[in-house]
């Protein structure tokens, strides 16, 4: 009962997550003065249209915080588009408002939440207007349209907005104390390791923990590319070296003495809590959430430094996990739609938003990530190149049971850092944990 309790807690980070200028003729002119567009040119046709976003939860954004974010500014763009916001609640889900015959334009959200688009056959692929805008795709992150790209499958169905750091927050206060020196940017998890035995300890009865980490979304955005599902079989085997070696070595930071007495809380709730509120753990690695005030307090000595990476993939990151929009085939605006989304990767938009400091960038030029938070203190001085990897791991392919997969695996992490169970026997059961899900979900039972 202990061990499932857990689980669902440390789930929740694995819910819907939300979370150059341009110039007057949407381009920007390359070194040698050339006009390269980077959002779609204004229609000659201006008639009226209104774009209805969904949103696919209840938390995240209100329709005030989409307005100032989004909304308002591609009306001042379009001044003949007026975006509409709608979210999930009491009788908005995305199949009741399906069943209504609600029309929904754009859908944006997490690749999770992305790939039920498939489930109601509503994905449209965007790649024709693409060409036709003459969309350059390369001033995207690589790793963000690896991401869209695996969603669609084949063709492109979304385009990424913005995307949560991958990075280790470290309390600077924690490392001082002890004499520990800081974490650095080109650290493997070998040097993580060594550096979480020196701080995970007890000091004037103080319980100081090495290291914080919301546990059961690391598997999924693996920097290995280890797949939880098999598209092909559509079946999942975590019973080999590549999976087992990943699981230890992630999971021996939480099996270190001192450790024990919070075992039960591996919930990623109280990890969090750990770092920001309690401030006794030395390092939380961020995939989830660009953390903010009033989470970060003034009290909080702290900085950033890059996630680690494996030996045998050095220098490649977790998975990148973006916001991406969507256009759906519920739409008779395509083209307004595509010109709205793709203003939402523009130098004009992306910039104004890394520096004000509330999304990272998605464009793969690296004066926008240098930029984050300038017009902002709260990031100001701190090392934002960290925010986002020199490079995220291939997107693994999405299926419609990888959510089994991340379950199986998060239930092995969890009897294995209990000591209930060995590896082995611990990713044996989380294979016919997600083989049996897989079978039950096709039944129909």
């Amino acid at each position: 009962m202990r061990k499932r309790g857990a689980m669902a807690l440390i789930l929740l980070p694995l819910a819907i997550m939300v979370l150059g200028a341009c110039s007057q003729n949407n381009s920007s002119a390359d070194d040698n003065g050339a006009q390269t567009p980077d959002s779609p040119t204004p229609m000659d046709k201006k008639e009226p249209v209104e774009l209805v976003f969904y949103y696919p939860s209840a938390n995240d954004w209100t329709a005030d915080t989409f307005m100032d974010t989004f909304g308002e500014p591609i009306k001042k763009k379009f001044p003949h588009i007026t975006p509409v916001f709608m979210q999930y609640g009491k009788g908005a889900s995305l199949p009741e408002l399906l069943a209504a015959g609600q029309r929904i334009d754009i859908y944006f959200g997490s690749p999770g939440a992305t790939r039920t688009l498939e489930d109601y056959r509503i994905q449209y692929d965007i790649m024709p207007l693409i060409q036709k805008y003459k969309y350059d795709l390369n001033r995207l992150n690589p790793g963000l349209v690896s991401v869209a790209r695996a969603l669609a499958h084949s063709g492109m169905n979304s385009l990424p907005i913005y995307v949560p750091p991958s990075a280790i927050y470290y309390n600077k206060d924690i490392f001082d104390k002890f004499g520990v020196a800081y974490p650095k940017d080109d650290m493997t998890w070998d040097d993580l390791y060594e550096i979480s035995k020196k701080l995970t300890r007890t000091d004037s009865g103080m319980h100081y923990l090495g290291l914080t980490a919301p546990v059961g979304t690391l598997n999924p955005l693996n920097s290995l590319s280890l797949p939880l599902v098999d598209p092909a079989s559509e079946k999942a085997n975590f019973q080999t070296d590549p999976w087992k070696s990943f699981i230890t070595n992630i999971s021996r930071n939480f099996l270190l003495p001192g450790y024990d007495n919070d075992l039960k809380a591996l919930d990623v709730g109280l990890q969090r809590n750990f770092f920001f509120k309690e401030q006794r753990a030395a390092m939380w690695i961020a995939l989830t959430n660009l953390h903010k005030q009033p989470e970060i307090t003034n009290a909080l000595s702290w900085d950033i430094a890059a996630i680690p990476t494996f030996k045998e993939a050095h220098g490649v990151g977790p998975q990148a996990y973006p916001t991406l929009f969507s256009i759906t085939t519920l739409t008779p605006h395509a083209d307004e739609a595509f010109q709205a989304i793709a203003y939402l990767t523009s130098d004009e938009f992306q910039m104004q938003q890394s520096r004000a400091g509330t999304m990272l960038p998605v464009l793969q030029n690296p004066a926008f990530l240098q930029a984050f938070s300038q017009d902002s203190p709260l990031y100001k001085g701190k090392n934002v190149k960290a925010l986002v990897p020199a490079k995220y791991a291939d997107s693994i392919s999405f299926t419609a049971y990888n959510g089994y997969g991340t379950t199986g695996l998060l239930n092995a992490m969890i009897d294995y850092v209990l000591k209930q169970k060995d590896i082995n026997s611990a990713l044996r059961e989380a294979t016919e944990f997600t083989n049996q899900s897989i079978q039950t979900a096709k039944s129909g039972k």
